[in-house]
C-alpha cells in the first residue's frame, strides 16, 4: 500500500475524494445492511439442518468472524465461526468448520459464475476476460468433487490407526455426512449457491457505486463484474492483511486502460471499508464467543 501511495500523484488523489458524488456513496454505504443480513441468513440456512439459529445470533456471528478478518489475510476469521459454535454449544468443531469450508466454496463459486457471466455478456474476449473465464469453469467444475469426499477412507485406512488419523477420520465422515445431505437435497443447494450469487452481485454493486462516487462514468456494469472479481481474488492471497495494497494493485492494473491510478486508488480504499466497518461492528460481539463462562463443551 506504501508503494501504492508513493507512485500515484497525491493531490489529485486529495482533489478526487473531495469531489466526491455523496449520494453515491452514501447509497454505497448503506449496502453494508444487506450485505450483512443476508450473509446471516445464509449462514442460518446452512445450519438449519443441526441448529435452531435465529437471525440475530447469524448476524453476531457474522459481524464476530469479520472483526477478527481485520487482523487475518485470506479472510481466515471466518474459520473461527466453528469455534464460536462450539463456545456457544451450537454445533460441534468439525460440523462447524465443514459448514465454512462450504460457504467459503459457495463464495468462490458465485464469483466464478459471476466472472463468467461478465466476461460473456460483455464481450470481454481479452487476456483477463480468459482468465476470469478459466476460473469461472474451473470452480465449477470443483462442485462434483464435493459429494466424492468418502474416497478419502481408502487414502487414509492406509495411513494407520493413530489418533490424527482417527480425527481426520471423524472430520471426513462428517464432511460426507453433510454434502450426502446436500446432494440429496438439491433445491438446498441451488437456493445457497443462487443466494451466494445474489449477495455477490450486491458486492460487485456496492464496487459500482464506488466507481460513481469518484465520476467514473465510463467504467461499465459489466466491466465492473468482469474485472473486479478477479482483484477480489488476488486479495484473497495470503499475503496482506484484509487484502490491502494487493487488491488494490490488482485493481489498478485492471482498469489500467479505464481509469487513473489516483482514480483506483481511491476505488481500493473504499474496497477496504468492506472489511473495515463489518469488522468494527462484529467487535461489540467479539467478546461474547471468545468468553464463554460456564459453557458446557461440545465434543469435537
Amino acid at each position: 500500500m506504501f508503494w501504492i501511495f508513493r507512485s500515484i500523484d497525491i493531490e489529485s488523489f486529495q482533489a478526487l475524494l473531495q469531489d466526491i458524488h455523496q449520494g453515491w456513496f452514501v447509497f454505497a454505504l448503506f449496502l453494508f445492511i444487506p450485505q450483512t443480513l443476508m450473509s446471516a441468513w445464509r449462514w442460518q440456512v446452512l445450519t438449519r439442518h443441526k441448529s435452531t439459529m435465529g437471525m440475530g445470533e447469524c448476524t453476531k456471528l457474522v459481524l464476530a468472524a469479520s472483526s477478527l478478518n481485520l487482523f487475518l489475510p485470506s479472510k481466515l476469521g471466518d474459520l473461527a465461526k466453528a469455534y464460536f459454535l462450539k463456545q456457544k454449544n451450537i454445533l460441534e468443531v468439525k460440523r462447524g468448520t465443514n459448514l465454512v469450508i462450504f460457504e467459503r466454496y459457495t463464495d468462490l463459486l458465485a464469483l466464478g459464475i459471476i466472472v463468467a457471466l461478465g466476461v460473456v455478456t460483455g464481450k470481454r474476449w481479452d487476456a483477463w476476460g480468459v482468465v476470469g473465464l478459466f476460473y469461472g469453469v474451473c470452480v465449477l467444475s470443483l462442485l462434483p468433487c464435493l459429494f466424492q469426499i468418502k474416497i478419502l477412507d481408502g487414502v487414509l485406512n492406509k495411513l494407520g490407526q493413530n489418533k490424527l488419523i482417527l480425527k481426520l477420520r471423524s472430520f471426513f465422515e462428517d464432511t460426507h455426512d453433510y454434502f450426502f445431505m446436500i446432494r440429496h437435497n438439491p433445491k438446498l443447494l441451488f437456493l445457497i449457491i443462487g443466494f451466494s450469487i445474489f449477495l455477490w452481485g450486491l458486492h460487485l454493486f456496492q464496487f459500482y457505486a464506488f466507481f460513481q462516487a469518484i465520476h467514473l462514468l465510463n467504467v461499465s456494469i459489466s466491466e465492473v463484474f468482469s474485472l473486479v472479481p478477479l482483484a477480489i481474488l488476488v486479495g484473497l492471497l495470503p499475503i496482506t492483511i484484509a487484502g490491502v495494497g494487493t487488491r488494490d494493485g490488482a485493481l489498478i492494473f485492471l482498469f489500467a486502460s479505464l481509469a487513473s491510478p489516483e482514480a483506483m486508488a481511491s476505488v481500493g480504499l473504499f474496497a477496504t471499508l468492506r472489511y473495515l466497518v463489518p469488522g468494527i461492528a462484529g467487535i461489540l460481539f467479539l467478546n461474547q464467543y471468545i468468553v464463554k463462562k460456564g459453557a458446557a463443551e461440545v465434543s469435537s
